[in-house]
């Protein structure tokens, strides 16, 4: 399935960017969720905020992301772990597969995955991007994202 296998510069572990977190030291956390403040009180913040990062995805200079369209399902997680929590649920009748350098929680909370090498009709794909083991593009990410998104079967996108 792998055309070659990625060359780990680092372990599994989480992408440290330092303009992200030298941003977040600015953030003004006392006006979260004040009465101060009342719009972050708004029932409609959670579509506010999903709008407000697409246009932000699509406003980079740096990158271009198209068929972001393409995905109508737009949720909000608490992060990495809790989004891969919520697909072990979704597919829990189905076998988990990743590729060696996937980010680790994966192999610590479930007992039915498997390393790739091929995919059957029954089998839930865990990719990130960027790739856990290198920070860049698994080298059989679009490959494989074209033929899931290529598929006949609404099921298996997901």
């Amino acid at each position: 399935m792998t055309k070659k296998q990625p060359q780990f510069v680092r372990g599994a572990a989480p992408i440290i960017d330092k303009e992200v977190l030298a941003a977040i030291q600015y953030l003004p956390y006392e006006t979260f969720f004040s009465i101060s403040e009342p719009r972050t009180l708004s029932m409609g913040i959670r579509e506010d905020f999903l709008d407000a990062f697409k246009a932000w995805i699509k406003s980079s200079e740096l990158n271009h992301i198209d068929g972001l369209d393409l995905f109508p399902v737009r949720k909000l997680t608490a992060g990495v772990t809790q989004s891969f929590d919520d697909f072990f649920l979704r597919h829990r009748n189905r076998r988990i597969r990743v590729f060696r350098g996937e980010y680790p929680y994966v192999r610590h909370v479930l007992d039915h995955w498997e390393f790739i090498d091929d995919l059957s009709e029954n089998d839930a794909l865990i990719i990130s991007a960027p790739f856990s083991g290198s920070g860049e593009l698994h080298p059989d990410f679009e490959d494989i994202f074209c033929l899931l998104y290529t598929s006949p079967s609404p099921r298996d996108r997901g």
